[in-house]
C-alpha cells in the first residue's frame, strides 16, 4: 500500500507491505519533501511577464536507513500580451501571444545522479 500526503511546501510518503502484521514489518519505505517557489509578475498595458523560481529537496528512507537525498530546482519565465480577452473573428478563436521557458534540475548527493528537463522554449532539453 502506498500513503501519499501533499501539503503545499511539505510531501510525506509511505510504502507498506499489508500482508505482514505489525507496523515494524509492513514498512518498506518512506520519502519527505520539502519545497518551496514564488514568482512575481506584472501587467504593463498590453504587455504581461512572469517570473518563478523553485527550490526542494527530498530524503528517502528504507528499512536499512537513508537510500537518498535529491536537491530540486526550478526556474521559468513567460512574457506576452494581453489585449484580447476570448475575442473571436468569424467564429474561430484569437488569443493573445504567449511564449515561455523553464527548466527544471535534480541531483542526488548520494549517488550523483542528475536530470535537466527544459519546457517550453526550451522543450527537448534533457541533459546538459
Amino acid at each position: 500500500m502506498t500513503t501519499e500526503l501533499d501539503l503545499k511546501i511539505l510531501k510525506l510518503g509511505l510504502k507498506q507491505d499489508m500482508n505482514k502484521e505489525t507496523f515494524g514489518d509492513q514498512y518498506m519505505s518512506c520519502s519527505v519533501e520539502l519545497s518551496a517557489a514564488t514568482g512575481v509578475g506584472f501587467n504593463m498595458g498590453p504587455l504581461k511577464a512572469e517570473v518563478s523560481a523553485g527550490v526542494g529537496a527530498r530524503a528517502e528512507f528504507d528499512r536499512n536507513g537513508l537510500r537518498d537525498f535529491i536537491l530540486k530546482a526550478s526556474a521559468g519565465i513567460s512574457a506576452g500580451t494581453d489585449v484580447m480577452d476570448g475575442a473571436s473573428m468569424l467564429g474561430v478563436g484569437a488569443g493573445d501571444l504567449s511564449i515561455d521557458a523553464n527548466v527544471t534540475g535534480q541531483i542526488s548527493i548520494l549517488s550523483g545522479k542528475s536530470s535537466v528537463e527544459g519546457g517550453g522554449m526550451l522543450e527537448g532539453v534533457n541533459k546538459l
